[in-house]
């Protein structure tokens, strides 16, 4: 009963910290320590997370590893659910823009640049980064018969290449997915389907549900992609992990008295950060994954939430390499005011058709051929223009004339 009250109380305290946001209104370890590098700044080794120690509104704030320099992020107020990029340059976080509403952003760690890449979400999106540092998984909704759900979706971190990751459910069935984290080679997600572990190919193909009969949410692949850890639901709030497939489940708390959640892994795998919620407070504690050795960074009389532990970078690849946009039919010849359909292709590294790409259309002369956003093309003058289709930092084109 006491667990199950907590479990009410922590969403309750999760529920009032987002919201806020709408409104302009135990043991010692060696720290690992922080930097901040270059002019335009870099962060490792830290840990970002949402508090409200700084504004009644709530910020994204960054803080060592023993918590100590604790200090809000320039362009970070009323952001939350905060995700460093893997090369320390920028952040993601979600804010909410309108009751209800949220936006991911993504800026420069300097608080430079604030750009929201995905609009109109009405659930937490729950930013996460590729390996990479290319891409951003997040919750997208659709419109069901019941109102809103969640499905996984990734897009490029400049804003472009919207796409869903998570496939439909059957016709009479309903699926709920969140909380997605990617494999750290960058091939997959593991995220929850109405709260039981799936993992899935970034292609989309290959969903497959991990045996976890105590439910989950807020999962959290380990840096050596052997273990993921996450919420439990049952029994509620505790840390639990699991191997890859599934298998070896280990308790990583199990105190009555709290309710944990928001698991995330250090760099090298050798602890995790966590919310507690204990005594009327949230806290961020960090602990080792047998259990053992658990530290409350938090201070007195201060909430903390949602925390994220800096990732170390596994490639400097640009992010458009490989990707190819083929843009058919082309080349195409039109008669005045004639209009017709342009279909793009986007392909992968590897060659695989990449489902539901999101291509932005675009037209060199718009007083030659107009396209709209679904590829369909309008003569309303004479000469040849390119129609290009842009997906990431790639782009594809077809060569369209008008008249003779």
């Amino acid at each position: 009963m006491r667990r199950h009250t907590l479990w009410i109380a922590a969403a309750a305290v999760l529920s009032l910290s987002i919201a806020a946001c709408n409104s302009d209104n135990t043991t010692a370890i060696p720290a690992i320590s922080s930097q901040v590098e270059g002019s335009a700044g870099v962060l490792r080794d830290v840990i970002t997370f949402f508090t409200y120690e700084f504004s009644p509104s709530g910020d994204v704030a960054v803080m060592s590893s023993d918590g100590s320099g604790r200090r809000p992020l320039t362009g970070g107020d009323r952001g939350f659910e905060p995700a460093l990029s893997p090369d320390g340059r920028r952040i993601a976080f979600s804010r909410v823009t309108d009751f209800g509403v949220s936006a991911i952003y993504v800026m420069n760690v300097d608080g430079t640049d604030p750009t929201p890449i995905v609009q109109g979400l009405v659930f937490n999106p729950g930013p996460a980064w590729s390996p990479d540092g290319c891409q951003i998984a997040f919750r997208s909704q659709r419109e069901g018969s019941t109102g809103p759900t969640g499905r996984i979706s990734i897009i490029y971190a400049d804003g472009t290449g919207l796409r869903q990751v998570s496939p439909e459910p059957g016709p009479n069935d309903f699926a709920f997915d969140e909380g997605p984290t990617w494999s750290p080679d960058g091939t997959r997600l593991a995220f929850t389907r109405n709260a039981v572990l799936h993992v899935i190919n970034v292609d989309g193909t290959g969903m497959t549900p991990l045996p976890n009969e105590d439910m989950a949410q807020s999962a959290s692949w380990s840096p050596d992609g052997q273990r993921i850890a996450y919420m439990s639901v049952n029994p509620p709030g505790e840390i639990h992990l699991r191997n890859a497939d599934g298998s070896n489940l280990v308790r990583v708390t199990t105190t009555p008295e709290f309710f944990d959640g928001w698991p995330r892994w250090s760099p090298d795998g050798s602890r995790l950060v966590f919310s507690r919620f204990a005594n009327e407070q949230a806290q961020l504690v960090t602990i080792s994954p047998d259990g053992t050795g658990a530290v409350r960074l938090t201070p007195e009389g201060i909430n903390d939430y949602m925390p994220d532990w800096s990732h170390r970078p596994s490639s400097s690849a640009r992010c458009d390499a490989g990707i190819r946009i083929d843009v058919a039919p082309s080349p195409l010849r039109l008669g005045p005011e004639e209009t017709r359909q342009l279909t793009a292709t986007v392909r992968s590294t590897s060659g695989t058709v990449i489902d539901h790409a999101m291509v932005e259309w675009s037209s060199t002369d718009a007083s030659v051929v107009t396209v709209a956003q679904a590829g369909l093309v309008t003569a309303v003058g004479s000469g040849t223009v390119l129609i290009q289709a842009r997906f990431a930092n790639a782009t594809g084109s077809a060569q369209v004339t008008v008249g003779n």
